[in-house]
């Protein structure tokens, strides 16, 4: 991000060649209001510190609100968890200065702006107190947040974390331009030494050349120091001695080059959408990185340490009937074989070397259902799942490590709509026939809330999707009766309609949807065979187009958010391009009957991407079948199996150590499949 200020300056020139002299005023002036400070790590640590300095609620609150849904709402959700520390850690920083400062008005304020957010929260349980407390800075409970050796660990992790964003951040296109000049260099070298080898060859000579960048993948990269930034085991240990640092000589003395958390330096490597030939990435592995570019190379040590780790070559036991062995194996699972009378398996006519990439670890089935499951989804955090079938029957159970039933739920209607909240994994909404969705607590095993979406009255009333954002502040239902469908907008707090997304029509309903990153904008599919892009901002829909002959029964966004996929009733599943309205990038090739007539009233999601979006997941006649999306195809790798029935939804989560896959058949059987990255 060090060449941020340069592509400022490169934009301004531009604009004004062109005589755009209004666009480059809005620009000066919206670059004087950025919020991101330059992308400089120290700078907008120093303004948050300064916000708690100067006991200034709201900016703070503005401020990491900003880089929330800027930044760490882009991270896989086994990261979201360090950035929720370090927020928990910057308001309890807050109130250590409202203490030390003598201002018990802040501190009160502090409450009674918060209280509806971190109610609820185990971790906050015990500072409701703060108030009532005499000499808190002597309290077992709070005296480690008054030392000068915590408050400092704190900002120097939250300047790591920021850094690693940052340089983990996708680059546009204007500013790869050094990236790309390395690359080039860096071939040109090599090409050069590979000149003078084969010359050297030719003329029966040996020579002695420097090692390539070939040479260097084995390990030739040192690995950087850590800096260990676990502030929250910090704060359990006994306080030493105050230093006499203030906070803005700290932040002055950071430099941009800190070495990268341990936490997010194990994070897996982003795949890239266009595969790169191998002396290219390779090569890029050869030299240190500019600052501007991403440290890709720390990332893949990570993903290969993890291959090597003795956790990756252990043999798990597969489902019930199958025999265990005693012997430590790595072996890609092979095709199933299907008999001759069943339906053939679509990865049997594969090539060998594209079923490397996954090796099953463990196979496991949940046995729990008696009809077609219409959702089975996890949560965020991968720790819990939710599967429910058309006899109106929900079940909250474990995947990992061992399959386990948490709670039932028992509703009068078959369940046409699930979805888990966000931001408080612990709450459920569901709904079914009847036009009402129900929130439901997974810890106090009940029902909390109810919403009626329309009048209630009509017997037709259905809620065929239900979306939440991935901000958790509002969530979507679509409804439809004889007479129509709608699509709502509701308030995750007050649990309140804010607006009609879109006009009630006799013509279509909406039967899936989802969020993009950040909750802006909302991908829709039709009953009619349209989809449709909302822009949550203005509330309009920017694009629509006919993509399915049939029903559009799921859509996705990707990774990178230039496409969105969708696959309907007819079968076919497409890539559009986001930014070219109703542009077909591809028709993927798939195996057949991806869709199953007997699921075509349900709503589940029929297909579902692994964190990078480099593979897509779905629903294959006798279990899951997984391809690697490279360009404009789709190449089979892999036959989870493990069904005598077509697969109806499935969901992939990546947010354990292990990747784990699931997938709902139409006679009620869920497998739970663990999977390891090569």
């Amino acid at each position: 991000m060090s060449a941020i200020g340069f592509g400022d300056e490169l934009v301004r020139d531009y604009l004004l060649f062109r005589g755009f002299l209004t666009a480059l005023k809005a620009f000066d002036s919206e670059v004087k209001a950025d919020k991101d400070r330059g992308f400089r790590p120290d700078r907008i640590v120093e303004h948050l510190s300064g916000c708690i300095i100067n006991l200034d609620l709201n900016a703070l609150r503005d401020s990491w609100a900003h880089l929330d849904q800027r930044f760490f709402a882009r991270l896989e959700h086994s990261f979201l968890g360090t950035a929720r520390k370090l927020e928990t850690a910057l308001l309890r920083m807050y109130l250590v200065t409202c203490i030390s400062s003598g201002r018990q008005d802040k501190l009160l304020e502090f409450f009674d702006k918060m209280t509806p957010d971190l109610q609820g929260l185990p971790e906050w349980k015990d500072w409701f107190a703060l108030p009532f407390v005499k000499n808190a800075d002597e309290h077992p409970t709070y005296s480690p947040f008054f030392n000068r050796q915590w408050q400092d660990t704190m900002l120097l992790s939250l300047h790591n974390f920021i850094s690693v964003v940052f340089q983990s951040a996708a680059m546009p296109t204007l500013l790869s331009y050094e990236e790309e000049l390395l690359k080039l260099q860096q071939l040109t070298e090599e090409n050069d030494m590979l000149k003078k080898k084969i010359a050297a060859l030719q003329a029966g000579e040996t020579i002695d050349l420097p090692k390539t960048s070939r040479d260097l993948d084995s390990g030739g990269l040192r690995t950087p120091c850590e800096l260990m930034d676990d502030f929250y085991v910090i704060a359990q240990e006994a306080p030493p001695e105050n230093t006499g640092r203030s906070i803005k000589s700290l932040i002055r003395n950071i430099s941009g080059g800190l070495p990268t958390s341990p936490v997010l330096s194990r994070r897996p490597t982003d795949t890239r959408k266009a595969e790169e030939s191998s002396s290219s990435s390779k090569l890029s592995k050869a030299k240190p990185r500019s600052p501007s570019v991403p440290p890709s190379q720390y990332t893949q040590q990570s993903s290969r340490s993890k291959k090597d780790s003795p956790e990756a070559s252990r043999s798990i036991s597969h489902e019930e009937g199958q025999s265990t062995t005693t012997k430590v194996e790595r072996k890609l699972l092979k095709p199933h074989s299907v008999p001759a009378t069943s339906t053939q398996s679509p990865i049997q006519t594969m090539k060998e070397e594209a079923m490397s990439g996954f090796i099953i670890l463990s196979r496991e089935k949940y046995s729990e259902h008696n009809s077609l499951i219409t959702h089975c989804k996890f949560n965020c955090s991968g720790t819990a799942v939710a599967s429910s079938d058309m006899d109106g029957v929900i079940k909250i159970w474990n995947a990992i490590p061992s399959v386990s039933t948490l709670s039932t739920i028992m509703s009068k209607t078959s369940v046409l709509s699930l979805d888990w909240d966000r931001k408080r994994e612990r709450l459920l909404l569901y709904g079914g026939t009847t036009g009402i969705v129900r929130m439901y607590d997974t810890k106090e095993r009940r029902v909390v809330k109810e919403i009626c979406t329309e009048n209630v009255s009509n017997s037709n009333q259905r809620v065929l999707c239900i979306c939440c954002s991935p901000l958790g502040t509002n969530f979507v239902t679509s409804t439809s009766t004889g007479e129509g469908g709608q699509l709502c907008l509701w308030d995750m707090k007050t649990l309140s309609m804010e607006r009609q997304l879109l006009p009630k029509t006799d013509k279509s309903c909406v039967h899936c949807c989802s969020f993009n990153h950040n909750g802006q904008l909302l991908l829709i599919g039709l009953s009619d065979g349209t989809s449709s892009i909302l822009d949550l901002r203005t509330y309009e829909i920017f694009a629509t187009w006919p993509s399915h002959t049939g029903s559009v029964l799921s859509t996705e966004f990707s990774s990178d958010e230039t496409s969105c996929y969708t696959m309907g009733s007819d079968k076919k599943f497409h890539s559009w391009s986001a930014n070219r309205i109703g542009q077909k990038l591809s028709e993927l090739e798939i195996h057949s009957g991806p869709v199953d007539a007997q699921s075509i009233s349900s709503y589940g999601k029929r297909f579902c991407f692994n964190s990078d979006g480099s593979h897509v997941l779905t629903c294959g006649p006798l279990g899951g079948v997984i391809y690697k999306i490279a360009n404009t195809t789709a190449t089979p790798v892999l036959d989870i199996g493990g069904h005598n029935k077509p697969v109806n939804t499935v969901d992939w989560s990546a947010a354990m150590e292990s990747s784990t896959c699931i997938c709902g058949t139409v006679d009620g059987k869920v497998i739970v499949s663990t999977l390891l990255n090569q």
